[in-house]
């Protein structure tokens, strides 16, 4: 079932949904590869902004019956406003993603906004969620990422890069400035990355 018109519009009324579209977009042109018919998508580190991913990935794929989204954060107050936000349109957990394994399933596509793996105990604990990646994701998955500056970016793209990613783009994020979101003109850096 494609989205309708009314659930479009009500998708594209919302203050922030111009925040991942673009970036979608962009990785879409890598063509997402999935054999099902509502793609699933895992964000690690979602924060606060679950509902506007949600519609965002929601439009975004509007040609697919529906999405399965997951999101995850180690913030116990992010994940309790995220999770009343999306109630009944996809799950957000209460999760360290160092532990993420196959038990979570199979992603078409991981994203992950702003990780600090630049930072040295960030770089630790990135390091292990950009490795279990693998044994959630399948060939052909996509991983986009988003940092704040270049250097950054630097170390989110070797980060992906080391657990054997391939890098299909790493540098300036090319939506940034068409964002109305505060917050996601920041994101100056952009990486996809394919399994």
């Amino acid at each position: 079932m494609m989205i309708n018109l009314s659930e479009r519009k009500r998708l594209e009324a919302l203050p922030s949904i111009n925040n991942l579209i673009p970036t979608i977009n962009f990785s879409r042109k890598l063509e997402l590869r999935t054999t099902s018919e509502r793609p699933r998508i895992l964000s690690v580190g979602i924060g606060r902004d679950a509902l506007q991913e949600y519609s965002s990935f929601r439009l975004a794929f509007r040609d697919y019956d529906g999405i399965s989204f997951l999101g995850m954060d180690n913030d116990p107050e992010a994940v309790l406003k995220s999770r009343n936000e999306i109630s009944g349109l996809g799950q957000v957990l209460l999760f360290d993603g160092t532990e993420i394994d196959e038990d979570f399933g199979d992603f078409d596509m991981v994203i992950l906004r702003h990780p600090n793996c630049e930072t040295l105990g960030g770089r630790d604990s990135w390091g292990k969620i950009f490795n279990n990646l693998k044994s959630v994701t399948h060939n052909g998955s996509l991983v986009v990422g988003t940092h704040f500056c270049f250097r950054g970016g630097v170390y989110l793209a070797r980060g992906l890069e080391i657990p054997g990613f391939n890098i299909k783009y790493a540098g300036i994020n090319p939506y940034s400035g068409l964002q109305i979101d505060k917050r996601s003109k920041l994101d100056k850096y952009l990486v996809v990355a394919r399994k």
